[in-house]
């Protein structure tokens, strides 16, 4: 009940990435500041949803505690999957819960951001990308 309070104050401000930044040039590392913290500042960092001290979960996606706070670190939902493991997409949580397959994962709850707008193929695409290089501090 706690957790429905908290997702009905997320507000997806409705900026898509392509509006932010280029994507990245065929070759080219996905960098996490350039091509994916621009998707997740404005999709899911924000307050009352994955920033601040009151971040759902514990789960901050800003950029200063994306690593303190979400790669190499269990998910809550399903403990037995990271919810950023490096190199593996197909095994982070995170991607499980943008794509709205996370009860296939064995977790539960909404299809990330809460309500959409959802994130685009292109969006998902980028942070898998980045995920599968290593999810590097780039």
């Amino acid at each position: 009940m706690l957790t429905s309070v908290f997702l009905s104050a997320c507000e997806n401000n409705d900026v898509r990435l392509n509006d932010l930044a280029p994507a990245p040039l065929p070759g080219q590392a996905v960098s996490l500041q350039t091509h994916v913290q621009p998707i997740f500042d404005n999709n899911c960092a924000f307050a009352g949803c994955h920033a601040g001290g009151g971040a759902q979960l514990g789960m901050s996606l800003e950029s200063a505690h994306i690593f303190t706070d979400v790669v190499g670190i269990a998910s809550i939902e399903v403990p037995t999957l990271l919810r950023i493991e490096p190199g593996r997409s197909d095994r982070s949580y995170l991607v499980n819960k943008i794509e709205g397959t996370q009860a296939q994962a064995g977790g539960g709850g909404d299809q990330m951001p809460p309500g959409g707008p959802f994130l685009s193929a292109e969006e998902i695409l980028r942070i898998r990308d980045w995920i599968d290089q290593g999810a590097l501090d780039n």
